[in-house]
């Protein structure tokens, strides 16, 4: 017991009467009065003095269990105590003030449990109009609600917390299996990429010079208009471009015959304004056949041509049909 009740001690060896629930002068409010062990977060119970004519001054007030020997918590005019080895989630409140007509002593338990049931008594110190000293005592009991009512709610609690645990496991296995369904879709992918690769349509060419061509002067492109086979039409014999149908490797074989006396030709292999190769024929009392041969990645509509980079004569009858272009798609992308 703490030193408030050391008080106490002397203020009963002096008392000269003793009261139990005398008139209103003093009651104890509990709320709830019946709790839910799952759903009440606090218990208070509330010892309050009225004002009466029989009561001078209040000396104490003290909350308590009956059955039990310490004293919960007290206040006295040394201040609020509180009991060592009760519920230590609690808190204590209080007021003792002359001016304050209705002195009281405030006990709040939270989460309070089967401990916290039972009956309670508030007890009151005073000093009457002629100094004598009484106690005065009220009771109060606290029950747990309807057991029945508990058992249902502890059968809905754990009913939500199985629906929930359900939950979740019904998230993760959605995730999963949203998880496997792009997997499936990336396989899928690749699987349509490979079938592609494998049954892509083969694109080739080859078209020869024309023996009875015309003119043909520096800048200009070659026109290869003679067909020896064309699979796909990506090459076209009116203009002698070639332009790739579709995003792959392409190789590519240029074949130039220099025929007259004396006659120079140069020859360049061009896609994107740029060179992929280039020859060199030259016939002097004999005739010169050169060639050129090449790799190269083509995105889609990217196109190919066969351009006269230098010649010194107008007329290309020395081409005959000994030269020709030939294209085909290696791989596709």
């Amino acid at each position: 017991m703490v030193q408030c009740n050391m008080a106490l001690v002397t203020f009963k060896a002096v008392i000269v009467a003793f009261s139990i629930g005398l008139g209103s002068a003093l009651r104890l409010d509990v709320s709830p009065d019946a709790f839910d062990t799952m759903f009440t977060d606090q218990l208070d119970l509330a010892c309050v003095s009225n004002d009466r004519l029989e009561v001078k001054s209040v000396l104490s007030l003290e909350i308590l269990k009956k059955g039990e020997d310490q004293m919960i918590a007290e206040i006295s005019y040394k201040g609020l105590a509180r009991g060592d080895n009760w519920n230590k989630n609690f808190e204590v409140q209080g007021n003792l003030d002359k001016g304050l007509n209705n002195k009281f002593l405030k006990l709040t338990i939270k989460k309070p449990g089967q401990r916290e049931t039972g009956t309670y008594v508030c007890k009151m110190f005073y000093l009457d109009h002629n100094h004598a000293i009484h106690e005065m005592e009220v009771e109060a009991n606290v029950t747990i609600a309807n057991e029945d009512i508990t058992v249902v709610a502890k059968y809905l609690l754990e009913r939500i917390a199985k629906l929930e645990k359900n939950d979740i496991e019904q998230r993760d296995l959605i995730l999963t299996q949203r998880a496997s369904i792009q997997e499936l879709r990336k396989s899928l992918k690749e699987l349509e990429k490979n079938v592609t690769d494998i049954e892509w349509t083969p694109i080739a060419f080859s078209y020869a010079y024309p023996e009875n061509n015309n003119k043909l002067s520096n800048g200009n492109v070659i026109i290869f208009r003679d067909k020896i086979i064309d699979v796909g039409n990506a090459y076209n014999p009116s203009t002698g471009i070639f332009t790739a149908p579709r995003h792959g490797l392409y190789v590519f074989h240029l074949v130039i015959r220099s025929w007259s006396p004396a006659a120079n030709i140069n020859v360049v292999l061009v896609t994107k304004n740029q060179e992929l190769g280039s020859l060199a024929a030259t016939s002097n009392d004999h005739r010169q056949q050169s060639s050129i041969s090449t790799a190269v990645p083509l995105e889609e509509g990217e196109t190919v041509k066969a351009v006269v980079d230098y010649t010194n004569k107008d007329v290309m009858d020395y081409l005959q049909y000994f030269s020709y272009f030939t294209g085909y798609l290696v791989k596709p992308f």
